[in-house]
């Protein structure tokens, strides 16, 4: 019988429980478990497992220097694990979470002949360049030099997008996949808008479109356009529901208050086992980027929103990677970022037209994107390293 290769899987987080980041890596876990003998270094592993080796983590702050400080250190505890636990010629798995792991994983993959795989679900440095905004070209110029070395040193790059593909390319020489975003038809599932008890509770009836934003509420949501674009917004019928947290979430508040917005409404976050009932409050859900992002990330809400059976408007480049899923499986609508009077217009004619364009978003997602059609494409790629 066949030795099964040993694969160590290090990250922030591996519990669903956690966040949507979690959720992905304990599904791959899971998935791997059968064919392969894991080993799990993270901050939030299951501690009855032999296998998981759990380390304390900081409490992460919203301030760059802050957050800054505790990712350090996490990633230099998660480093110090995988020193006593990874043995030579194994192979590991890391995602970009935390990104200051990197800097480490190059002399840990030479010290012990390790083969590595890179899941890149965050394009750094070029997003942190949108997402803090840094404009000083020495910094760029560093941060870009030293990413580059890092991911030339990875034998497999997965990347969440084409789009990412294509930019990551131009300037790595490693391997690169695109394995998109897995969720389980199992965990997330479709419940008739009549059953919402959110929307029951709310009084949005029927007679209402409702458009919701669900997730994280920052920087990179492209938040301040979809605001703008609801006080624009003419059809009396649309109501925009906001269930999430995040560093620009104080904007829904201000816009309520400052427009006397009564088609607005700020639900605030959810805990992750109430996701499926959050998922589930709408007629169509949005997504939404930044108009700088393209090729820089994939938001992961897309396809829960996707499984929920919920039909998507996508606000983001038309190139990119959920803009063009929306487009060849007819899976919703597309607008451009940062052009509000578009995108009300969008919303009034969506209205307009009773949302009857659109047929089972789900049947789309588990034929294209549920976890048992992505997640065997990793099995083939770690049996080829």
């Amino acid at each position: 019988m066949t030795e099964k290769k040993k694969v160590n899987i290090c990250s922030q987080f591996v519990d669903r429980k956690s966040n949507s980041t979690g959720y992905m890596w304990q599904n791959l876990i899971l998935f791997l478990e059968e064919d392969f003998n894991i080993k799990v270094i993270s901050t939030d592993g299951d501690g009855t497992k032999n296998n998981y080796f759990t380390i304390k983590s900081t409490k992460l702050n919203y301030s760059f220097i802050g957050r800054l400080i505790s990712l350090s250190s996490i990633a230099i505890s998660i480093f110090i694990k995988m020193l006593k636990v990874i043995k030579s010629n194994e192979i590991i798995i890391t995602g970009t979470n935390p990104v200051i792991l990197l800097f480490f994983i190059p002399f840990l993959k030479r010290m012990k002949k390790l083969k590595w795989v890179l899941i890149v679900h965050d394009l750094y440095p070029w997003n942190l360049f949108v997402n803090q905004n840094i404009k000083n070209k020495v910094l760029k110029n560093s941060l870009e030099f030293f990413f580059k070395k890092i991911y030339d040193e990875a034998d497999q790059i997965i990347v969440i997008g084409s789009d990412m593909k294509d930019y990551l390319s131009r300037h790595t020489k490693s391997n690169i996949q695109v394995i998109q975003n897995w969720v389980s038809t199992e965990d997330v599932q479709s419940i008739d808008r009549s059953n919402s008890t959110i929307l029951k509770h709310l009084g949005l009836g029927k007679e209402f479109t409702v458009f919701q934003f669900f997730g994280n509420i920052g920087p990179l949501q492209d938040i301040e356009n979809i605001l703008k674009a609801i006080t624009l917004v003419e059809e009396k019928s649309a109501r925009f529901l906001f269930i999430g947290s995040g560093s620009k979430s104080y904007l829904i508040d201000e816009y309520i208050e400052k427009y006397h917005l009564n088609n607005l409404i700020n639900y605030g976050p959810l805990e992750m086992s109430e996701n499926c009932e959050g998922l589930s409050a709408c007629d169509i859900a949005i997504v939404s980027l930044h108009k700088d992002m393209l090729g820089l990330g994939v938001p992961s809400k897309s396809y829960f929103s996707m499984a929920a059976d919920k039909p998507i408007l996508a606000i983001m480049d038309s190139k990119s990677e959920i803009s063009q899923a929306v487009k060849n499986f007819s899976l919703g609508w597309c607008c451009a970022p940062n052009d509000p009077s578009l995108l009300a217009s969008m919303i009034d004619e969506i209205c307009i037209s009773n949302k009857k364009v659109i047929e089972s978003p789900r049947s789309k997602f588990i034929k294209h994107y549920s976890s048992d059609v992505l997640l065997s494409k990793f099995s083939k790629l770690l049996n080829s390293l």
